[in-house]
């Protein structure tokens, strides 16, 4: 939906852990090349939660984690919006 933020808090139960932010990308495998260009690194394959979309991790360059998701149900009008696919620069 667009215009939307959706998400959680809870308690943290490792001292190292830190706030997770996702990405709505247009086009994961474009955006993970953008990321590994940028001097960032991708961890793992996208993975598919089938019917929804594709999810993958990446870290930044000062080693913040952001997951980066592909979502089958918001089409190119949505995209064409304000929110953009991620950019890297």
């Amino acid at each position: 939906m667009r215009g939307t933020i959706n998400g959680g808090f809870y308690r943290r139960s490792q001292p190292e852990e830190s706030v997770r932010f996702t990405v709505l990308v247009g086009d994961i495998r474009a955006t993970m090349a953008k990321v590994e260009a940028a001097g960032g690194r991708v961890l793992g394959d996208p993975g598919e939660l089938p019917g929804v979309g594709l999810f993958v991790n990446v870290v930044d360059t000062e080693g913040n984690v952001v997951q980066l998701n592909q979502d089958f149900a918001v089409g190119a009008s949505a995209r064409a919006g304000p929110a953009r696919d991620l950019t890297v620069s």
